[in-house]
């Protein structure tokens, strides 16, 4: 867990992804500290502002009735309705969502990185790229 707090330490509330911001409500949620003292471990900062709060709200969690905002009597309805049943099925769709957003991009870095290949192969008239079956020198 010490790992996982150094690099959730200096980032801003909008930079958490779902399934970090999934994380720190957990923790919250499981230890029993108050959002305050939750917060200062994965941030830094003093001030919470609610977020823990909203992310719990936008992630299904059941908010306690003080927190509730006025109108939303049928939560608990809600709650005991189908849709709960759906939630884990919601984060795994979440998470399969990050994670071939993250092979889109590293596709487009191989595929940059081929390219600037090519062009100085090109330019320098070298060959860069291994040689998988080349004899290897001996001393």
């Amino acid at each position: 867990m010490e790992k996982r707090k150094e690099v959730l330490e200096f980032k801003k509330p909008k930079d958490f992804t779902k399934v970090e911001r999934r994380l720190i409500v957990d923790d919250y949620l499981r230890s029993g500290l108050s959002k305050k003292i939750i917060w200062k471990k994965y941030t830094g900062q003093e001030q919470e502002h609610g977020y823990i709060l909203r992310w719990m709200r936008d992630l299904g969690y059941d908010i306690p009735p003080k927190w509730r905002k006025s109108g939303s009597s049928n939560f608990d309805n809600m709650l005991n309705s189908e849709e709960s049943k759906v939630l884990p099925d919601k984060y795994a769709q979440i998470e399969i969502a990050e994670l071939k957003k993250a092979l889109g991009e590293s596709k487009l870095q191989v595929e940059a990185l081929q390219t600037m290949i090519q062009i100085a192969e090109e330019a320098y008239k070298i060959n860069i790229r291994k040689k998988y079956y080349a004899k290897q020198s001996i001393k």
